[in-house]
């Protein structure tokens, strides 16, 4: 087994928030959410100012966390951050 596959074999059910939903962190989501994790999709813009990748996420089924206080009460157990963080 690949550290890779090990790697997301231990995401199965966990909580993680990924922040900064862009054009490089949304198959970051689709990846973990394939993985079995629990993913909170975390940005400072709201669902209107992210248009069709907040319909591709929700659909997905990951949970958004937007707007100013995309940060607030973070219970996760892996925060992933998008680098212009």
């Amino acid at each position: 087994m690949t550290k890779a596959r090990e790697f997301f074999d231990q995401l199965c059910g966990k909580r993680v928030a990924i922040c900064g939903i862009g054009k490089n962190n949304l198959p970051v989501v689709l990846q973990f959410l394939d993985a079995g994790a629990i993913v909170i999709a975390c940005d400072r813009r709201t669902e209107d100012e992210l248009g069709d990748a907040a319909v591709t996420l929700r659909n997905a089924g990951a949970q958004l966390q937007l707007g100013e206080t995309y940060l607030d009460n973070l219970d996760v157990d892996l925060i992933m951050r998008t680098s212009g963080m």
